[in-house]
Parts: C-alpha cells; sequence; structure tokens
C-alpha cells in the first residue's frame, strides 16, 4: 500500500486553529467519558459543556476544522468542493493536522501521569533516545575493625544505564469517503477510540514487564510467585518498604487479584464501598492502602492486559518505577487514491513509544490467586 505523510507540523497555529484544536479536545474528552464514566470519572465537566448536545458539538468540530483546512490552502469552499479537496494532499495534511494535536492533547504528559501514577512520561524528540542513569540506593556498610587499622574493604556502588528507545506503533483505520465528505464522521469517538488503543498500548507494554515474574535487569522485583500467605504478605510488604526506606507504600491491583486480601464480611465491605468512593483507596486490614486499577482488554476487546492473579506493592514516595518514552508526535498518513481499490477513506495512525522499568524504587509482586 502506499501512504502519503500528512504529519508536516506547522510550528504556528492561527487563532482558529487553536480554537478548533480545544473544540476537539473537549468532544474527546466528552465522548471518553461517555465510554466508560468510571474509568473517565475525570472528564465528568465535559460531559454537558454549556448544555450543547453532543451531535451539534461534533458538527461544529468538523466544520470548523473543514473552514481552517480551507484558510490554510488558500481553496474556496465554493469553488472546491469537499469531494474534491480531500484528494488533494495539502488539504488533508491541513485537516489532520488538527486530528494530530487533538490527540497528542488528550494523551498529554499531565493526562498520561495522572492516569499511571506510578510511571514517569519522558517526551524526546521523534527519533531520539533517553539515557536514565539509575543511581544505587545501598547504604553504606560500618563494621568493627581493630585498632590500627586505616583502611578497610573498598565500596563503591555503581549505577545502571537504562536506554529509553521509542518505536513506532500504528493502527490503520477505513471510512466512507462520502460519510466524511458528508460530514457524518463521529469525530469525537473516532479520536477517542485512537486515545484509548495508544493509552491501551502503554498499559500493555506496562503489564508485561511489572507482571513479569523474570527478574528486573536493574534488580528492583521482589517476585513472590507461591500461594497466598498473609502473614508471608506482610512480611513482603514490609521488606519492600524497609528497601525503600518508605513510610508510604501502597497496594495496586485489579478487583479479583485484590480479593483475598480484603475482609469477606459483607458490613465490611459495604464500609469500604463507602471509603472508596470517598477517599479513592481502601485501607487493607493490615494498615497499607489498596487501590484499585480498572481492567483493561486488547484491541481484540477480549483478551485481559492486567493479571487478575497478582498485586503489585509500590512506595509513592520514592521515585517511580516505570519510565514511558513518547517520541515526536502522534502522525497520520492517508492513502492515496489511486492505491485505493475501494471508494473508502483509508489513514494510519502512528506514535512512538517506549517502556522500561527504570526506577530506583523497588516494587513487589505477589500471587494472590
Amino acid at each position: 500500500m502506499l501512504f502519503v505523510p500528512i504529519n508536516a507540523k506547522r510550528i504556528n497555529f492561527s487563532e482558529d486553529e487553536v480554537n478548533v484544536i480545544k473544540l476537539g479536545v473537549d468532544l474527546t474528552k466528552r465522548s471518553l467519558y461517555g465510554f466508560d464514566k468510571n474509568i473517565y470519572n475525570k472528564y465528568q465537566s465535559f460531559s454537558n459543556i454549556g448544555g450543547i448536545d453532543y451531535n451539534v458539538h461534533n458538527q461544529e468540530f468538523n466544520d470548523r476544522a473543514l473552514a481552517t483546512a480551507y484558510e490554510s490552502t488558500g481553496m474556496d469552499i465554493t469553488k472546491v468542493p469537499p469531494k474534491q479537496a480531500f484528494r488533494m494532499q495539502n488539504f488533508e495534511r491541513s485537516f489532520f493536522s488538527v486530528i494530530e494535536e487533538v490527540i497528542d492533547n488528550v494523551n498529554s504528559k499531565n493526562d498520561i501521569e495522572e492516569i499511571l501514577t506510578f510511571a514517569d512520561v519522558r517526551s524526546l524528540a521523534e527519533g531520539d533516545s533517553m539515557n536514565i542513569d539509575i543511581k544505587a540506593t545501598n547504604a553504606y556498610f560500618f563494621y568493627k575493625v581493630g585498632r590500627g587499622k586505616s583502611f578497610g574493604n573498598v565500596q563503591k556502588y555503581k549505577s545502571k544505564n537504562v536506554v529509553l528507545t521509542p518505536s513506532p506503533a500504528e493502527t490503520t483505520i477505513s471510512f466512507n469517503r462520502s460519510d466524511i465528505i458528508a460530514g457524518r464522521v463521529d469525530w469525537g469517538r473516532e479520536i477517542s477510540r485512537a486515545v484509548r488503543g495508544i493509552r491501551s498500548g502503554y498499559l500493555q507494554d506496562i503489564s508485561q514487564l511489572v507482571y513479569s515474574t523474570t527478574a528486573s535487569p536493574i534488580g528492583n522485583k521482589v517476585i513472590v510467585t507461591g500461594g497466598y500467605s498473609e502473614t508471608d504478605f506482610r512480611t513482603q510488604l514490609q521488606l519492600v518498604q524497609a528497601l525503600n526506606g518508605s513510610s508510604n507504600t501502597v497496594i495496586y491491583g485489579t478487583n479479583l487479584s485484590l480479593a483475598p486480601i480484603m475482609p469477606t464480611n459483607t458490613n465490611l465491605q459495604l464500609g469500604l464501598g463507602i471509603e472508596y468512593m470517598d477517599k479513592g483507596y481502601l485501607a487493607t486490614p493490615f494498615g497499607y492502602r489498596a487501590i484499585e486499577l480498572p481492567q483493561a482488554l486488547k484491541a481484540d476487546n477480549a483478551t485481559l492486559i492486567i493479571p487478575n492473579n497478582y498485586v503489585i506493592g509500590m512506595s509513592l514516595d520514592v521515585s517511580k518505577p516505570i519510565s514511558i518514552g513518547i517520541s515526536g508526535e502522534t502522525r497520520v498518513e492517508t492513502m492515496i487514491p489511486e492505491a485505493n481499490a475501494s471508494d473508502d477513506f483509508v489513514y494510519t495512525v502512528k506514535s512512538d513509544w517506549d517502556v522500561k522499568m527504570a526506577g530506583q524504587g523497588r516494587i513487589l509482586i505477589y500471587r494472590t490467586a
């Protein structure tokens, strides 16, 4: 398949383009909240912007994105209708540069770090990599020696190096061309699907790293794969807390993986439900807070991403154990009409990232079921 890149970003957007990008960001967050009110409850304020109907909001975004494309290309809609304009490379580039910016604004560093509280997001220029130097956390060991001895065994703790090297991931999407020309595409839904796909990609890579029962290259995992024992679990959490010098260690897991460590009494469970809604976490019977991770699915909408039989113990007051390197910006490429056998509009969304264990903090991976 032949593709024409349309990701030539303009460094400076006009005021109209900035306004339409904000309109698209609001529309996408509104769509995300409508998709799942529990997972995307932080976007609740976008659910009814000024009392405007969602379809009106979507149509306004489509119309203004078209208008900015016409303005930036110097074309007149009365002389070059959308049916012809969308076959011109510079028009497509202008239109989809708005879509690219909307995706990047919704998937901002702050948004991702707020969702993945244990991840540190690093922004890299396109094609770049990043070295992360992880300092040793060991204390120097003092031991008794006889008088008259000037020097003991030399201690030198070396740091470890982790390299973030983002690589591209992509998805190819098809629309009926007449739907785009007629303005019938639900851009809030389509952009939110792309955003959800990128975030699921991050989570899938993180899950493979964190929940893997093989040792981390930087040695910051404590892994327990045997049967669940409350005494042993407490012991391992205490170990992780001591290794991190932490007073703020929490337990992460899905609803199912947390179940074995929570009270089984119905009245206690009801009380915990109220506490979770009020505070955003649960207090376990042995003093540590538990935070539920919402389950996520791979693109097939059937395969679970997060294991239901392991929990993670992490300390919040040490460096984050995960680093996500995001390179460059989201790009959209479209298939040229001559290479397209059907009359569908085919385009590909690309984003570059890498995920590594790259923090000084130790984490616990504990099998509960």
